[in-house]
C-alpha cells in the first residue's frame, strides 16, 4: 500500500518481505505460499550485487540467471514485488515481476510503470496470496457474490421478457418487441454495475488513502490481514486465526524500518 509519504509492506507469514539494506530504498515482497527458499536467494543476491541504482533490472537479471537450479524440470509461475524509490525520486514505486520457468528456461517479466506514485497516481495498493474475504474493500469485486446473483438475475430476465411479450397481444409489435430486446445484452448491464460498484468502491478507498499517514496505512494493512485470517477460520474452525506477522515501511526519509517482525523483535 502506498501514498505520496511511502509504502507499507504487510504478510501473515515470516520470511515474506526482504530488504536489501536499512539505507538503499528497496525491498521485494513475495508470495506467502511460495515454495522457494527466498531468504537463502535473498541472501545470495545481497552478498553477491551491488545494488546502486536501476534496481529492477538488477535483480531480474540475477533472478533469470541464478534461479535455474529451483527450477530444475518443473513448469513454475512466481510473483513478486519490488518496491523501491529511484535515485531522484520522491515518490515510491511498486513493480510486478513475474517469474516463468519452463524447465531450464527462466523469463521474467516486468509490470508496467502505472504503479509509480505521482501528483496525478497518488496511490497503490495490491496483494499476493489469498484476501479474498477482504478484497471487496480493497476495491475488488467478489466472484462468489456474482456466482450467487447471476443465476437468479438470468431467471428474472427471462421471466420478465416472457411477460413482455405476452401482454403484446399485436403480433407486429411483439415481434418488434422481441427484436428490440435481442439486442440488449442483459448480462453485460449486470457487469456494469458490478464494476460500477467496485469502481466507486476503490475510488473511495483511494481518497481516503491518499491522506493517510504513513501510520494509518500500517493499521490499515494489518487490520486487513487479520481479518482475513479470522475469515478463515470462521469458515473452518481447523484453519487458525492467522494474524499479521511482518510488516514494514519504505520512505524516503527513514529508508526502510521494520514495524513488526517475530525475528527480529520488531
Amino acid at each position: 500500500m502506498m501514498n505520496m509519504q511511502g509504502a507499507v509492506m504487510a504478510a501473515d507469514k515470516d520470511m515474506t518481505i526482504f530488504r536489501y539494506s536499512d539505507k538503499i530504498p528497496f525491498a521485494i515482497i513475495t508470495d506467502p505460499t511460495s515454495r522457494l527458499p527466498w531468504d537463502d536467494i535473498w541472501n545470495e543476491f545481497r552478498i553477491h550485487t551491488n545494488l546502486s541504482d536501476n534496481y529492477v533490472s538488477i535483480i531480474s537479471d540475477y533472478l533469470k540467471s541464478e534461479l535455474k537450479e529451483y527450477f530444475k524440470d518443473q513448469l513454475v509461475e512466481e510473483s513478486l514485488f519490488c518496491v523501491y524509490y529511484d535515485v531522484d525520486d520522491i515518490f515510491p514505486h511498486a513493480i510486478h515481476l513475474i517469474i516463468k520457468a519452463e524447465y531450464d528456461n527462466i523469463e521474467i517479466i516486468i509490470g508496467d510503470a502505472s504503479t509509480v506514485i505521482s501528483t496525478k497516481n497518488g496511490v497503490y495498493i495490491n496483494w499476493l496470496g489469498d484476501l479474498s474475504n477482504t478484497s471487496a474493500i480493497i476495491g475488488d469485486r467478489l466472484p462468489e457474490i456474482e456466482d450467487a446473483i447471476v443465476p437468479t438475475y438470468n431467471n428474472i430476465v427471462k421471466e420478465f421478457k416472457k411477460q413482455l411479450l405476452d401482454s403484446i397481444e399485436n403480433e407486429t409489435q411483439r415481434d418488434k418487441a422481441e427484436s428490440y430486446l435481442s439486442l440488449i445484452d442483459f448480462n453485460q448491464e449486470l457487469v456494469d454495475v458490478f464494476n460500477s460498484v467496485a469502481n466507486k468502491q476503490q475510488e473511495n478507498l483511494e481518497n481516503a488513502i491518499s491522506s493517510y499517514h504513513i501510520e494509518d496505512m500500517v493499521r490499515m494493512s494489518e487490520r486487513l490481514i487479520d481479518a482475513e485470517g479470522q475469515f478463515h477460520h470462521l469458515k473452518d474452525s481447523r484453519n487458525s486465526i492467522s494474524n499479521t506477522k511482518e510488516i514494514a515501511t519504505l520512505t524516503l526519509a527513514e529508508g526502510f524500518r521494520w514495524i513488526k517482525h517475530s525475528l527480529y523483535g520488531a
